[in-house]
């Protein structure tokens, strides 16, 4: 006969005692049983780290939807035979990457678009150059990339245009029998950020729309990798701070006493007094309760959004890294947090008894050692609560990550005010 699962978690945390890294909190809510929440000190704030960007995926779902795409705008102008200006109009898509900028190349040389005399890009095109075995750069400062650094990253990416595109066109082609042009090329003269305010649609002559890869599909990718930079991009697209806060209190009653957040990703922000995001344990799970839900009604679930332990075919995830093993493979999805006073983790366990939603924050202090003694008790909880309830895995199809699909192609604007946002569809 199972203890009670109160009696396991205080179990749980008297053996946490002797250690450095201490429990905080953690809390449990086993699907079916309505708001029965089971768990200890559940309602107290702690800085819940990359945990945070759950809830940054959970505000992306239910103001995109599932299949929300980021939509990037680019104005053409023919200059003579040869030679256009291009102006690009940004979203803040979070993987405006090296592999989107191959692909939009290649979309342009389609359209004899070959030289470019000026290319200017607004605030909203936070373009950083990046490669799936270096992912995005990590900025926990929500203004970044400034335009000094996009501009700069585009000429890197310009000049070295063609490194990995093999590899792109590649994998294009086996994950989404998408066919690249062979080979791409672009000459560009001058890049010049121009202000969103500034910008004149009437000097242009056409405006064609990139979009990305479905929001699931980004979503997943930032969680696998527990990418910041993206979540930053995703957190303020949507409103940043302050319009979060008022999302989490209309959508789940979660008032700034059970979640506050100074950015998407839950890394140290400096320029506020409150460094870090945070979040009780009873709001990590009410989320990803909320997120299971609204996910069923696009016929998905949690492993699409976040990195399920031991399903690695996309990449090696954070989940994997720390808690693959025989009795979490394929039953765990998760997302992992660790910041200088806390590791954290959060997601769903997958058992013949139902789905168990949990949350586990730990207070460290900082060091190595002491992330590593967080990390192995609550690998040490989870083991222990699979040998209670036997796993029951899921069946989950990974594939590599592209930022682009069969629908990003660059197609002609659709509206009568180029000026109009476009970072939701």
């Amino acid at each position: 006969m199972k203890r009670p699962l109160i009696a396991f978690l205080l179990t749980s945390m008297a053996a946490t005692l002797a250690f450095g890294a201490h429990l905080s909190s953690q809390c449990f809510l086993q699907d079916g049983l309505g708001h029965t929440l089971d768990g200890v000190s559940v309602d107290d704030m702690h800085p819940i780290a990359s945990v945070s960007k759950v809830m940054t995926s959970y505000w992306a779902v239910k103001t995109m939807g599932a299949n929300g795409r980021y939509k990037t705008v680019f104005h053409l102008k023919k200059i003579d035979a040869e030679q256009y200006d291009v102006h690009i109009q940004g979203s803040r898509d979070p993987f405006s990457d090296q592999q989107m900028w191959q692909y939009v190349v290649g979309e342009l040389n389609k359209k004899g678009i070959y030289k470019i005399r000026n290319l200017t890009f607004d605030e909203n095109f936070k373009y950083s150059r990046s490669s799936p075995e270096h992912p995005t750069i990590h900025i926990s400062d929500v203004s970044q990339p400034a335009p000094d650094t996009v501009a700069a990253s585009i000429r890197s990416s310009l000049q070295g245009l063609n490194v990995g595109y093999g590899a792109t066109r590649a994998l294009a082609l086996s994950e989404m029998n998408l066919s690249l042009p062979e080979s791409i090329h672009l000459q560009v003269s001058d890049i010049v950020f121009s202000s969103l305010s500034d910008f004149k649609p009437d000097d242009f002559d056409e405006h064609q729309v990139y979009q990305s890869a479905p929001l699931v599909t980004l979503l997943r990718e930032m969680n696998r990798n527990s990418n910041n930079f993206a979540a930053n991009q995703f957190f303020e697209s949507l409103g940043g701070a302050e319009q979060f806060q008022v999302f989490m209190e209309k959508d789940l009653n979660l008032g700034p006493n059970e979640v506050s957040f100074v950015n998407g990703s839950g890394d140290r922000y400096e320029r506020t007094s409150q460094a870090y995001n945070l979040a009780s344990c009873r709001s990590i799970v009410t989320v990803l309760k909320a997120m299971s839900d609204t996910l069923k009604v696009s016929h998905l679930q949690l492993d699409n959004v976040f990195a399920l332990a031991g399903a690695d075919e996309g990449g090696a995830s954070t989940v994997s890294e720390v808690y693959k093993d025989d009795l979490t493979n394929h039953a765990l999805v998760a997302k992992t947090g660790t910041v200088n006073p806390a590791v954290t983790l959060g997601g769903v366990m997958s058992t013949e008894d139902g789905d168990f939603y949990f949350g586990y924050i730990y207070a460290t202090n900082g060091s190595a050692g002491d992330w590593r003694s967080a990390r192995l008790q609550i690998r040490a909880q989870i083991n222990n609560f699979f040998r209670q309830h036997a796993a029951k895995p899921m069946n989950a199809s990974v594939g590599k990550f592209l930022p682009f699909d069969s629908q990003s192609t660059l197609t002609k604007l659709q509206v009568t005010d180029p000026r109009r946002p476009h970072s939701l569809s």
